[in-house]
């Protein structure tokens, strides 16, 4: 049995992304616009993160095949290519880790309050209100 890579889900993508919408989940999810790519991709972000700090091996797993496939339908909605994401990583190989992040930080500064995020460390990793205040799971976003 091949191996299942990256580049073929990517490929997997591309062709759903060209059929009909009425049998293919990647078809509707970019038929819906990218804002909502984007929000499926956060939605898997965290339940990927909620996996891991419950010590799930298999959850966790299976979170990350669900975040990455949700990452490349949103790279897809923006006309971006895997093969740029490469190039971004290969680029940052360059240097040393904190070189890299000293200069992101320089050429990327984040605008956090523009997307909905509020001012403490913590909190910055989840977005506001993007878990149900009914999760019981006790983190900052879940505070009103």
């Amino acid at each position: 049995m091949s191996r299942f890579t990256i580049h073929d889900l990517a490929a997997t993508i591309d062709a759903r992304a060209a059929s009909g919408g009425e049998a293919s989940y990647t078809r509707k999810l970019l038929d819906k616009g990218a804002e909502h790519c984007a929000k499926k991709l956060g939605e898997e972000a965290v339940e990927t993160v909620i996996a891991a700090v419950e010590n799930d091996r298999d959850h966790l797993i299976a979170e990350s095949a669900d975040l990455l496939f949700h990452l490349l339908v949103l790279l897809k909605a923006r006309g971006v290519k895997l093969e740029d994401v490469e190039a971004a990583l290969a680029q940052r190989t360059a240097m040393s880790g904190l070189e890299e992040k000293a200069a992101r930080k320089r050429d990327y500064p984040r605008k956090r309050r523009r997307h909905g995020y509020s001012g403490d460390r913590t909190s910055n990793i989840i977005p506001t209100g993007s878990l149900p205040a009914s999760s019981g799971r006790g983190c900052a976003t879940t505070r009103r």
